[in-house]
């Protein structure tokens, strides 16, 4: 019998989004910075970290989401974490880290349009708006001519 386990990710990564940027933070703690490479291309990053001795420690591999601007990234080896900040191609919100490298453009969010919708509820039907002071006036005018008697109760 085999005993094969998937073996956790060395490290763990999370990752958190702006209108421009997108910065991934991989957990590695105390990693000199010579001992960390990142490629970056337009779709993909890849980041390695090395051992002392040059070995292959640590790799991690994304199919971004959306395109970036290798150019404009970088990265940065702090003491309890590498940063990555990516430039973001366009300014599209992300719906994840990494996507399936399928040729479909994110579509940029249209706020106004999103504000301007009303929500589309079976009881949300347009109605005329409701004048408040006519109603009042009408009701006023509904109990003085209305005659009002008190129930008669007959005691046995």
């Amino acid at each position: 019998e085999k005993n094969e386990k998937l073996e956790a990710p060395k490290y763990r990564h999370e990752w958190y989004q702006t209108a421009d940027k997108v910065t991934v933070s991989v957990f590695a703690k105390k990693i000199p910075a010579d001992q960390v490479k990142v490629q970056f291309l337009e779709g993909h990053l890849t980041l390695t970290l090395l051992t002392g001795d040059g070995e292959v420690d640590f790799s991690l591999p994304l199919q971004l989401f959306a395109p970036v601007l290798p150019d404009q990234c970088k990265f940065q080896a702090l003491t309890t974490k590498i940063e990555i900040i990516l430039k973001k191609a366009t300014q599209v919100q992300w719906g994840g880290l990494e996507g399936s490298g399928s040729p479909l453009v994110p579509q940029p969010i249209n706020m106004s349009s999103v504000a301007n919708t009303r929500p589309a509820y079976p009881s949300s039907k347009a109605r005329d708006p409701v004048d408040w002071d006519k109603l009042e006036v009408e009701l006023k005018e509904e109990e003085k001519n209305e005659k009002l008697e008190a129930p008669k109760y007959r005691h046995e």
